[in-house]
């Protein structure tokens, strides 16, 4: 797993290092100081897998360097981290795609597990915006697994509709990473997302939707 810690100020990175380092050796971090220093990184680095992103990193403001890397790097995931706090802000970067926000307050123990659940293909919500807002609109996923007729793949982006593709094409993980040229973890992330968002429990179930309604292999 590779993350990209991306934030302005170096005792901020180094102290994020400190900590997910102490629980977690496995994952190899890297750091940038701007949003260019983050678009830089990514296309050198295209296997990244996660970018943890100061909402007001130089370069960028409030939510628009959000919007900067789902539109060039759609395949990696991003978590706002932010001194901001207030639940509006929280929620509209999660509708934006956000695949979770964490406050600059979040003990470091929470910290860990809010990463672990987005590399496992969640989308973490902080409690204050769960307590205070209906968990359909902290979580706008939550909304896709209500009920199959109310998903649809315009929900997902591009990259994930095109891994649907190829998941219902009968390619493994491997086959896709080749095909899409993405890292195979990142494959696996992604495919773990669809699967939460389309409510569905395994790839064959997957795929035997998109064999029973053939409207959705037309993406």
């Amino acid at each position: 797993m590779k993350i990209l810690l991306a934030d302005d100020h170096e005792l901020i990175r180094k102290g994020l290092i400190d900590i997910i380092s102490s629980r977690n050796n496995s994952w190899q971090l890297a750091e940038a100081a701007s949003l260019a220093d983050v678009q830089n990184h990514l296309v050198l680095n295209p296997e990244t897998d996660l970018v943890l992103l100061d909402l007001n990193l130089p370069g960028s403001s409030d939510l628009n360097g959000l919007a900067t890397l789902q539109k060039h790097f759609p395949g990696i995931a991003v978590v706002i981290i932010s001194s901001e706090e207030a639940p509006e802000v929280v929620v509209s970067a999660l509708r934006k795609g956000a695949s979770g926000y964490i406050p600059k307050s979040t003990c470091n123990e929470v910290l860990i597990k809010a990463l672990e659940l987005v590399v496992s293909g969640g989308v973490y919500v902080p409690p204050q915006v769960l307590h205070d807002y209906p968990i359909s609109v902290g979580r706008p996923e939550v909304q896709c697994l209500e009920s199959d007729d109310k998903f649809s793949f315009g929900e997902l982006n591009e990259v994930q509709q095109q891994i649907v593709r190829l998941l219902a094409g009968g390619m493994s993980n491997k086959e896709i990473s080749v095909k899409t040229g993405l890292a195979l973890q990142t494959v696996k992330n992604q495919v773990s997302r669809i699967l939460k968002k389309t409510g569905l429990d395994s790839r064959t179930a997957l795929a035997a939707r998109v064999a029973k309604d053939g409207k959705w292999t037309h993406l």
